[in-house]
């Protein structure tokens, strides 16, 4: 049986009844009120659901923690940022110190 924990998805509740609903749900199942935006209950910040689905964009409120693989993937991203960086500085940093020193021999 798989366990899943309370941290790693955003819950959301009717601010009519308190009761928590489905992340896109329009009609809360217990009191029917309609929803029409999310509301934020730490900064207050509301918009659609749809820009809440890891927490708040604002504060960061309830944002899912992130799993051991996406924690790997993500330091994977920036060291392949970093290495493509480098291969594309390195040949210009030689191509200038070359031009360089053919400059400094015709003077």
């Amino acid at each position: 049986m798989k366990k899943t924990k309370d941290r790693e998805k955003p819950h959301f509740y009717c601010s009519k009844c308190g009761k928590e609903v489905p992340f896109n749900a329009e009609i809360c199942p217990s009191c029917r009120t309609s929803f029409t935006k999310v509301m934020c209950p730490e900064c207050h910040y509301s918009n659609e659901a749809k820009f809440f689905s890891r927490g708040c964009p604002v504060c960061g409120h309830m944002a899912p923690a992130l799993s051991l693989k996406q924690k790997q993937q993500k330091a994977k991203l920036a060291v392949n940022k970093r290495d493509i960086v480098f291969l594309i500085t390195l040949p210009i940093l030689v191509i200038l110190f070359v031009l360089l020193a053919l400059l400094y021999l015709r003077s």
